[in-house]
């Protein structure tokens, strides 16, 4: 849940209301999981820099589709 939540908090410009909207939850719940993934990282995923290596990350730890 919080890897899909910072997938779609980078592709989604780091936009609260779009990113809330893409993952059908409201945006308290787009908050705590940020503020979730804050703590358990120890980094600060709404610094721009931050999330995008951590969006890389989870691009790079993804299973990849066979086609």
């Amino acid at each position: 849940m919080l890897r899909e939540t910072l997938i779609a908090w980078a592709e989604c410009g780091f936009q609260l209301v779009r990113t809330a909207e893409r993952l059908a939850v409201h945006r308290d719940t787009l908050l705590h999981r940020l503020t979730k993934i804050d703590v358990l990282s120890g980094r600060g995923v709404r610094e721009a820099r931050t999330a995008m290596a951590m969006y890389l990350a989870c691009l790079a730890d993804a299973p990849q589709a066979t086609g």
